[in-house]
């Protein structure tokens, strides 16, 4: 939802997404992959990237795909860059508009030490969303069961004697095998709470101003001041394009009250008491943090 509203501000070029830059860093922490390789490789596949877009090469035509053109604030655009010269041309003409090259990422807070080594000038926009609906998520997904050994599966596994693991695992592998499919994904979710925490706790204020938390709550139910502080962040503006996006997105949209609590029962049905005590104190900080002045509807 956030990065299609993101991408129709100006000078924000449309999102793209390349599973090799979530890997690399999922590779990284694991120790697989060195920080110098890490940086060479991801400066490396950004730079080609950027230049492919302004070039209109590799343009994704697929309608219902998130980084479809026929999803970007001016397809046309990007359909005439298919005819523009490339080469030192192009290349000039790209530093000399100062858009700005969105990506969208996952466990980003987790991986910052590497993001921040490979791009110092960055800025994240990192969303979170209540754990109870992450978990519920999830669920309805099947991360707790064989999803990551399914040969779509774009995330970094781990060899546990004959299974294939999610990264989330590595250390536990043990305890994550003896439990249910719910109470993996409850201590999975809590693990990545946990590191993302450590990780932004440990940054410099200067680095911690490179990052804007946007709560997924807040965002849909009262968007235009997150939209304003985005803009500032970013040294930007809505464009004439942001309203009609935001509105595809379904941003704003009703959000009620007990949607957590009726997710909340379903999970409380399948889990042991141990993970649902877990999920519940994520829970409670996560309302002391980011629900108190959510705007519900009847």
């Amino acid at each position: 939802m956030l990065m299609p509203i993101v991408s129709s501000m100006e000078r924000v070029e449309h999102l793209a997404y390349n599973y090799l830059m979530e890997q690399v860093p999922m590779m990284n922490i694991l120790g697989n992959i060195p920080d110098e390789a890490a940086v060479g490789l991801m400066r490396y596949a950004i730079d080609n990237m950027f230049y492919d877009q302004s070039i209109g090469r590799n343009i994704n035509f697929r309608f219902g795909d998130l980084t479809s053109v026929w999803k970007s604030k001016q397809p046309y655009q990007y359909l005439k860059r298919i005819f523009a010269k490339e080469g030192d041309v192009a290349l000039k003409e790209l530093m000399q508009n100062n858009h700005f090259f969105l990506m969208q990422l996952h466990d980003a807070i987790w991986h910052i030490d590497i993001y921040l080594k490979s791009f110092p000038e960055m800025k994240m926009l990192h969303m979170t969303r209540h754990p109870v609906s992450m978990v519920y998520d999830w669920h309805q997904k099947g991360y707790g069961g064989n999803f990551f050994s399914d040969p779509r599966n774009a995330t970094v596994t781990i060899q546990w004697k004959s299974e294939l693991l999610p990264y989330y695992a590595a250390g536990w592998e043990e305890e994550y095998l003896s439990m249910s499919e719910i109470d993996r994904i409850i201590h999975m979710n809590k693990r990545l709470e946990d590191n993302h925490r450590a990780k932004y706790d440990y940054l410099s204020d200067e680095e911690r101003k490179k990052i804007m938390i946007i709560p997924f709550e807040k965002m849909i139910t009262n968007p235009d001041p997150i939209l304003v502080d985005i803009c500032g962040f970013l040294g930007t503006s809505l464009s004439k394009h942001s309203e009609r996006i935001c509105k595809r997105e379904r941003c704003p949209r009703k959000f009620h009250k007990d949607d957590i609590a009726k997710e909340s029962d379903e999970i409380k049905k399948l889990c042991s008491s141990e993970a649902f005590e877990m999920l519940m104190s994520m829970s409670s900080e996560y309302d002391n943090l980011h629900m108190t002045d959510v705007k519900y509807s009847e």
